[in-house]
């Protein structure tokens, strides 16, 4: 029940939606260490695209398995559609993590429960029109700047959300992009 990469940097690509009906479905990259006095670590991390929605059902996780290594993973998930959480995706562990990236042409939303997001990337179309809205509270777990606008809007769509976008980052909203609030909170430089 897990994405597993051994000795190879791989790329899965599902032609629909993923979804998570019960159990754990993990992350999990792959260290390669070596040396007698020392180690040498190689990690390969995984890259999962999902053309379709992500959808997580109740008694179910979605994330990714905490490593003893003290080596960070950069795994990367990128959606074409929705992300539903009814209930668990945490994206972020001691130091596996996956980087978050939204695409696609159509609108698409982030909503339910119990979501935590190490980063996101809004990079939907190529103008601010396709709109990526959050109508739930997150919890966002990167030491950095949070949310990358590529193009597309990001809009907060529910009375919950306070996001953090930033931690005293510069952050830039290109001319293809848009940050928006319909109902919610963004905080950026905090």
């Amino acid at each position: 029940n897990r994405f597993n990469t051994r000795d190879n940097v791989r790329t899965l690509t599902i032609d629909g939606d993923l979804r998570v009906e019960t159990g754990y479905l993990n992350f999990r990259s792959y260290v390669n260490r070596s040396g007698d006095w020392w180690y040498t670590y190689t990690t390969y991390p995984q890259n999962v695209v999902v053309k379709g929605n992500v959808i997580v059902e109740t008694n179910a996780y979605l994330g990714v398995q905490n490593s003893d290594y003290d080596r960070d993973f950069a795994n990367q998930i990128t959606i074409y559609g929705n992300m539903v959480s009814n209930g668990h995706i945490t994206f972020s562990g001691n130091y596996q993590k996956v980087a978050t990236t939204f695409t696609g042409i159509a609108n698409d939303t982030i909503r339910g429960t119990n979501i935590e997001l190490y980063t996101l990337t809004c990079d939907k179309g190529n103008s601010a029109t396709p709109v990526l809205f959050i109508e739930n509270n997150i919890t966002t777990s990167g030491s950095g700047a949070f949310l990358t606008l590529l193009n597309g809007t990001f809009r907060a769509n529910g009375d919950d959300v306070n996001i953090n976008l930033t931690n005293n980052n510069d952050f830039t909203i290109p001319s293809t992009a848009c940050l928006s609030t319909q109902n919610g909170t963004f905080t950026v430089c905090n």
